[in-house]
């Protein structure tokens, strides 16, 4: 039994990162559990919702330290960065016999004795470095470099992205490896049942859902162009908006997103939630007309799956990664042209659905098959950066 310790750092001002953490945590446990034994390392300051989300995995293992704490991880990155060890978070796995460590934001050091398997979850930063301080970046791009080059395995979620480490860091070549995630959410509701949960929304029967996060680069402001561009031709289109609306690299982003909607009239079209409730993202998924994703970059987009996953339509701008993600089965837009989603919208609702629920069960069945083949190749890379690890060491 291998064991692997999960660090949790700053998961609660990413959703995205933590809904991942929270999947491949528990289709690990599930799936794997006979080879691998995760154990999660967190602050002894988490937020109690966040805690109590991570202790809704079943017989997870959670290891509070103050190790993790802002102030003492700060002392332990120094460490890290000039003895090429944080001795402090050494002392911690050796005491919960760790084998092998996953992390996306933790330094270790370049000298760390236990195997790391460092997450990239997308490059961002290199395609749209105008929503970037010069400080962000090279903040961004100095911690990719450290957590490269200390890396057993660098772990990606997509071709698109694997290519791309290799081609900007040449070190990751050897270390990568691309492991597309499948999430593994609860059985799908019946519309019905779905749309009976979210009555005290009051939404309109037909809308398209979006619960993307309100971060500039997340591409919301098109969607309002388009739904003008459909009103011009008498077709109205409802929109609902969750997701948190701070955008802490463009503070200001939310007010011009709210300022363009009154200023187009489309108050009575968009329905903005803010944070929600997990079960009521899914209910939401279900009951739309379709999932949209407008994103302008994406690593792997988890309520795409989640959708995929659920039978729901979706509708995507055509990035590389998302023709990847869903090939065939999405309808697709240019991310830069309001009247492409406008003609996607448009096709979607002028396309006749049968036999849904069915789909949607049939879909969810297929999904299994999908989740465990990525807890199985998690799997894998975790028992390979130990093996590799020996191997040097005994080398």
């Amino acid at each position: 039994m291998t064991r692997v310790a999960f660090i949790v750092l700053g998961t609660d001002r990413w959703i995205g990162g933590k809904h991942y953490v929270a999947n491949l945590l528990s289709v690990t446990k599930t799936y794997q559990g006979d080879k691998i034994d995760p154990v999660l390392f967190c602050s002894n300051k988490i937020s109690k919702e966040e805690l109590d989300y991570y202790k809704t995995i079943k017989e997870l293992e959670i290891v509070q330290s103050s190790s993790l704490n802002s102030l003492i991880s700060k002392f332990g990155l120094i460490m890290a960065i000039l003895l090429g060890r944080d001795y402090l978070i050494s002392r911690l796995f050796k005491k919960y016999n760790i084998d092998s460590i996953f992390t996306n934001t933790k330094y270790l050091g370049w000298r760390f004795p236990i195997p790391l398997v460092v997450w990239i979850p997308d490059l961002q930063h290199r395609f749209l470095t105008k929503l970037f301080t010069t400080f962000g970046f090279f903040k961004r791009e100095i911690g990719f470099r450290m957590q490269i080059f200390a890396a057993t395995k660098v772990m990606l979620s997509s071709q698109d992205a694997k290519m791309h480490c290799e081609k900007f860091y040449r070190r990751s070549i050897g270390k990568t490896v691309s492991i597309p995630f499948a999430v593994s959410p609860p059985e799908p509701k019946t519309i019905m049942c779905a749309r009976e949960s979210l009555m005290h929304y009051s939404l309109p029967d037909s809308y398209f859902f979006i619960p993307n996060q309100f971060w500039r680069h997340k591409n919301h402001l098109l969607v309002l162009d388009a739904l003008v561009e459909l009103r011009g031709k008498g077709v109205k289109v409802n929109m609902v908006f969750t997701g948190e609306c701070h955008d802490h690299r463009s503070l200001e982003y939310y007010n011009e997103f709210c300022h363009v909607l009154v200023s187009y009239g489309l108050q009575s079209q968009v329905y903005i939630l803010g944070k929600v409730p997990y079960d009521d993202v899914l209910s939401l998924m279900i009951s739309s007309e379709a999932l949209i994703n407008p994103s302008l970059f994406e690593g792997w987009s988890t309520t795409v799956e989640e959708a995929k996953a659920y039978g729901v339509r979706i509708v995507l701008s055509n990035l590389d990664v998302h023709y990847e993600q869903l090939g065939g089965e999405g309808t697709y837009f240019d991310k830069t042209a309001p009247s492409s989603l406008a003609n996607a919208l448009n096709m979607i609702l002028n396309t006749e659905l049968n036999g849904v629920e069915e789909h949607q069960a049939k879909s969810f069945v297929n999904n299994d098959k999908k989740v465990r083949e990525f807890s199985r190749r998690f799997a894998c890379t975790i028992q390979s950066s130990v093996g590799e690890s020996n191997s040097n060491q005994n080398f």
